[in-house]
């Protein structure tokens, strides 16, 4: 059997390339803006490379998505 391995990231390195991209693209980022946007990709990840790119867990919160190493 075929074992393969995956990179994985912290939370905090993905969420800093989207702070770097909207930086670039002069959009500003709320806290709850940067959850969402984390969520996505990690969402995108699983569907498209069919792995995670994070381990932390993301949660249901009254507004949306949040990551709480990410929030706190």
């Amino acid at each position: 059997m075929c074992k393969v391995n995956y990179n994985f990231y912290s939370v905090e390195a993905v969420a800093n390339c989207v702070l770097t991209v909207a930086r670039e693209k002069n959009i500003e980022i709320t806290n709850l803006k940067l959850q969402k946007l984390v969520y996505f990709v990690q969402g995108f990840a699983l569907a498209i490379l069919e792995h995670p790119l994070f381990h932390e867990e993301i949660q249901a919160w009254t507004y949306g998505p949040v990551i709480p190493t990410l929030y706190h």
